[in-house]
């Protein structure tokens, strides 16, 4: 398992192949999505501390950081492309959503907010007219 930071880098200088993205990492590595986004530190923590970059992190990137496992149950194309398309950069507004990408924005939007948030997430989403 490359659980381990020293686990980690020791892949990549084994692999010889430096920074690899989430799934050619998973690919290569053999090990399930879940057992990478289970560990502590997941992910972004990982790279940080290989010495990655990773983007600038906003107030609520630790909280958000401790839920992305919640989306490992990600398994069919329609919810990837639909999470990965509200997930983007240049993503669509709420308003520009259609009835069923709504619905996706929402399970989204639980998965990473169970509790619905708080004041601030909450305080974003209504200036968002979400």
């Amino acid at each position: 398992m490359c659980a381990s930071t020293e686990q980690f880098i020791a892949f990549f200088s084994w692999y010889g192949a430096g920074d690899l993205p989430l799934t050619h990492f998973v690919r290569e590595s053999g090990l399930e999505l879940g057992v990478v986004l289970k560990s502590d530190k997941g992910w972004t923590r990982l790279r940080q501390e290989a010495g990655f970059e990773t983007r600038v992190g906003g107030p609520h990137e630790a909280a958000l950081l401790r839920r992305v496992r919640a989306l490992a149950h990600v398994d069919d194309a329609e919810h990837a492309v639909a999470y990965g398309r509200l997930l983007a950069d240049d993503g669509p507004t709420y308003q520009e959503l259609t009835a069923v990408e709504r619905r996706y924005a929402r399970m989204l939007f639980f998965s990473l907010w169970p509790n619905g948030g708080g004041r601030v997430v909450r305080r974003w989403f209504r200036r968002s007219a979400f």
